[in-house]
Parts: C-alpha cells; sequence; structure tokens
C-alpha cells in the first residue's frame, strides 16, 4: 500500500511539473516580455473581407479579374427577378483560374460565392459587395 502512494505522488508530482512547463511559463514569458518582443498581436487575425475586399493571397489565389468579372456579372442581373435565375447559373458554373501573384485567397471569395449562392436561391438579399481591390 504504501508503494501504491508513493506511485500516485509521483504521478501527481509529474502531472503538476508538466503544467507548469506548458503553461504557467510561457504566460509568465509572455507578460514580462517587451512590447516589441511580442509575437501575438491582440486584434482581428483574418481581415474581414466585406471591410477591405478579398485578402490578397500568399501563393496560389482566384485570378482578380475573374472574381471581379462574376461579382459584377451577379450583382447587375441581380436587380431584376429573371436576371436572378441568370445569376445564379452564373455564379453555379463559375470558374477562376489561378494566379501565382496578387490572387484574392480561394477560402474568402469561396465564401462569398456560397453567399451568394443562399441569397439567390432563398430569394433573399445579396450580401454586400466586398470593396475593390
Amino acid at each position: 500500500m504504501g508503494a501504491l502512494r508513493v506511485a500516485a505522488a509521483l504521478l501527481i508530482l509529474v502531472a503538476v511539473a508538466v503544467i507548469f512547463v506548458r503553461v504557467l511559463v510561457p504566460l509568465v514569458r509572455r507578460t514580462l516580455a517587451p512590447a516589441s518582443d511580442r509575437t501575438v498581436v491582440p486584434g482581428e487575425v483574418v481581415p474581414d473581407p466585406t471591410l477591405t475586399g478579398f485578402p490578397i493571397a500568399f501563393r496560389h489565389g482566384y485570378d482578380p479579374d475573374d472574381v471581379e468579372a462574376l461579382f459584377d456579372r451577379v450583382y447587375t442581373l441581380a436587380a431584376t427577378p429573371s436576371g436572378r435565375v441568370e445569376a445564379l447559373a452564373a455564379v453555379r458554373s463559375a470558374r477562376f483560374h489561378l494566379a501565382r501573384r496578387g490572387g484574392y485567397e480561394p477560402v474568402f471569395v469561396d465564401d462569398r460565392v456560397d453567399a451568394l449562392t443562399d441569397a439567390l436561391t432563398s430569394g433573399h438579399e445579396l450580401p454586400p459587395r466586398p470593396g475593390l481591390r
């Protein structure tokens, strides 16, 4: 029974040491570090595409000309009920070329295309158009 208590105490001691090293030490380092050395920037990390347009991809992104052409066409067609049907067909068949540099981040474009599809199929108002580049 004594060996079991010693093993349990050692296990608890190891768990406390791991928590101390993995959680408390980095927390103390971050709070004591000068502001210029901090790697965590407070605020929003991911840019909001509705305010600034689509973020530019680091590498392969959607060609901005293709994306802008689709949005020009969809927002123009969606002004009339018959145009909404054609706009929905354009959104569903949209394909974008990839640009090596300077392309739009695909995740944000795909999210906006999905929002357009939902609005056009349900008859709701279209989401606001992202800012121009």
